[in-house]
């Protein structure tokens, strides 16, 4: 494997006092969570061929947040935490 692209992304807007805790999670899960998990895998095989792009699709929801779309925001705006200075970067050599 020499490039991943993580570009999952799911939304379930609802404004934050009446998201559900679930609604919450599954946004979380499938966008930052899921994420983690294949780059994880990725950065496995990159190692092993000393090459290998890690490239995280994120959104501007990450930035500027929209009514409704807390759960959506913090999940885009970990993608770019993790995407910045973090072992995945480093391990893998390069991530966008």
């Amino acid at each position: 494997m020499q490039v991943l692209v993580a570009n999952a992304g799911i939304t379930l807007d609802s404004l934050m006092l009446r998201m559900s805790d679930q609604a919450f999670h599954d946004v979380i899960d499938a966008n930052l969570t899921g994420s983690f998990r294949v780059a994880k895998r990725a950065v496995a095989k990159m190692l092993r061929l000393h090459t290998g792009r890690i490239i995280f699709v994120s959104s501007v929801g990450a930035f500027v947040g929209l009514p409704g779309q807390a759960n959506y925001a913090a999940s885009k705006a970990g993608l770019v935490g993790m995407a910045g200075p973090s072992p995945v970067r480093w391990a893998a050599g390069r991530s966008r």
